[in-house]
């Protein structure tokens, strides 16, 4: 899982040097991430199994629990996980949406103080820097 991982680190360094100094992407512009995310959509997670179940589920990372409700445009209802959307998905209720959107909002919020608390770098990451224990900077450091 961490080769995995570290492998699909080491090709979005290649293609976005920012990347390398810096994993995180909390700043970035929605047009930029649309571009990197669609150059890299056919990346499996690296925690799929080879038949396509989620290897880590019992045990996931923050990054996979907090993907949070799938999306619901009316129509059709999508989520960011294969795996998440590899299940049939119960179409919430509107109050429970609406629920579920202010509690999104409340969290964010109470992200965003306390990176600003701690003054830590960012919160926001690509999939694979999640399964990355150590990512290599450009000076030779570390960054979690």
């Amino acid at each position: 899982m961490q080769d995995k991982a570290r492998e699909q680190v080491n090709q979005l360094g290649v293609v976005e040097p920012r990347l390398v100094t810096s994993p995180f992407v909390d700043h970035w512009s929605d047009g930029e991430m649309d571009r990197l995310t669609t150059r890299f959509d056919s990346l499996p997670c690296p925690a799929l199994e080879p038949d396509g179940r989620c290897g880590l589920y019992e045990f996931r990372p923050l990054v996979c629990r907090s993907m949070g409700i799938p999306s619901d445009d009316g129509v059709t209802v999508t989520g960011a996980c294969a795996v998440q959307t590899s299940v049939p998905l119960i179409q919430l209720s509107k109050s429970l949406r609406d629920e579920e959107d202010v509690l999104a909002r409340i969290e964010a919020q109470q992200l965003t103080n306390l990176r600003m608390t701690l003054d830590a770098q960012g919160e926001e990451l690509l999939l694979p820097y999640a399964f990355v224990s150590k990512i290599a900077t450009g000076s030779g450091g570390d960054a979690n």
